[in-house]
């Protein structure tokens, strides 16, 4: 929502953390959807009536991201507040729903070309038009039309349309078999069961047995008809012989979808000079030789069939942020998966084979160390469900919409701010890992 400059009467914003809230509170408004997690509302609760509850307490970090809270005003955040807390004040729970804002901003783009075209009328008709400029999205905010124009409206009805609106693809026409490397916990266990349940028979990757069969007997135990196969692989160990037992155990199965989930991130920031041999090689090794070698074994068996989708995870350390100190190794590995992925979608999308990344943000999983999930944290099971629908599309995408708004944000943001900000949160966690570590040490 940061190509609207203008939505109040008399005045313009100012800072770019207005744009972010803002942006919360308008995509709540409009989708109708309840973020952060249920038990935190009410049945009559929403996100403006939870923020206007931590403003009061001067809580600004409870709803802006911590990357940029300390450098908000409470004022600012309290004006925004006010102006969506009014809109719901007047209407309630009949909120327009997507297609209704499409259509405005359709039919606002249309007015502004008949502008750009030099469509000369009287000047009562012209007063017609000017008051026509205020569509639906304005007026539900009773705010001023803003300055409309295609570049900016179009993007924005753009990700109206793939978050809210875009059907999901059936992937089962891909096949009836699928992958998933690192399913025993996490965003790849929640693939496993979001891809049972669709009706697809899976194939579980892991170096663990005994929690590859726990999370097998959790998968039938729920969805009996489906078809598990095991494969122990070692991604920091000898991956050649994983990728071996791969092309086994595929043999003959129309393996439709393949998900590259198996990752590894630091323990804590670190300075690259601290960095130990080990983890570098395992960085290196389990998110790029092991995403590349597993695509290598599976692609042949789909392009025979002239049909497969392959999702390799990447992060949002490496295409949605400017950089991500302390963490360099993992941001440069994950660059690499990303670049890849991109290559191979050009490479192969005419043989019927759709690649693609998926650069979420903060999940709350053991890698992150992120215990809760929240509004801009999404749940292992909420990710997988949005990263599920965009299969199929994108070369490379953001599923999880909370992150997609964080992304504008921090794209908005002067790169210098936004390092400052980072380099202190990421020096925080150093400090307490170094502490932890000496902790274990005594």
């Amino acid at each position: 929502m940061h190509s609207f400059d203008r939505y109040y009467a008399s005045q313009q914003l100012t800072e770019k953390s207005d744009v972010y809230s803002f942006g919360v509170v308008l995509f709540e408004l409009l989708s109708g959807k309840k973020p952060v997690s249920a038990e935190d509302f009410g049945p009559e609760l929403n996100i403006v009536h939870w923020a206007r509850s931590l403003i009061r307490k001067g809580d600004v970090c409870g709803i802006i991201d911590p990357c940029i809270a300390s450098n908000v005003k409470i004022e600012s955040v309290w004006r925004v507040a006010e102006v969506a807390n009014q809109c719901v004040e007047q209407r309630g729970h009949n909120r327009p729903r997507m297609q209704e804002v499409i259509v405005a901003i359709q039919d606002a783009i249309r007015i502004e070309r008949g502008n750009e075209n030099g469509l000369k009328s009287s000047s009562s008709s012209s007063s017609k038009a000017q008051s026509s400029r205020k569509t639906l999205l304005t007026s539900f905010l009773e705010l001023e039309s803003p300055d409309i124009s295609r570049n900016s409206l179009a993007p924005a009805a753009r990700s109206f349309y793939i978050y809210f609106l875009r059907p999901s693809k059936n992937l089962r026409r891909y096949g009836s078999w699928a992958i998933i490397t690192g399913p025993t916990d996490g965003i790849g266990k929640a693939f496993a069961f979001q891809l049972a349940q669709k009706g697809l028979n899976l194939i579980l990757v892991a170096r663990n047995p005994d929690k590859l069969k726990d999370v097998s007997d959790s998968i039938r135990s729920k969805y009996s008809q489906t078809q598990i196969l095991t494969v122990v692989m070692d991604f920091s160990g000898d991956i050649d012989e994983g990728v071996k037992r791969i092309k086994e155990s595929i043999e003959g199965l129309d393996v439709g979808i393949l998900i590259n989930n198996a990752g590894m991130s630091y323990p804590y920031a670190k300075y690259f000079h601290e960095v130990d041999e080990e983890l570098i090689n395992n960085l290196i090794k389990i998110n790029v030789e092991g995403t590349t070698k597993v695509t290598q074994a599976v692609l042949p068996n789909m392009l025979k069939r002239k049909k497969g989708a392959i999702i390799n995870m990447g992060s949002g350390a490496a295409a949605l942020i400017p950089s991500y100190p302390f963490y360099s190794v993992y941001a440069g590995a994950k660059t690499y998966v990303d670049q890849f992925t991109k290559c191979l979608h050009v490479e192969y999308k005419k043989s019927g084979i759709d690649v693609q990344c998926q650069v979420p943000l903060y999940v709350a999983t053991k890698m992150t160390k992120i215990r809760r999930a929240s509004f801009l944290v999404a749940s292992p099971e909420g990710y997988a469900k949005a990263a599920l629908r965009f299969v199929g599309y994108e070369a490379q995408c953001t599923p999880y919409w909370p992150h997609a708004l964080m992304g504008a944000v921090v794209s908005a943001l002067p790169e210098s701010v936004f390092e400052s900000f980072n380099i202190k949160r990421c020096l925080q966690i150093r400090k307490k890992g170094l502490q932890k570590d000496s902790m274990k040490k005594e």
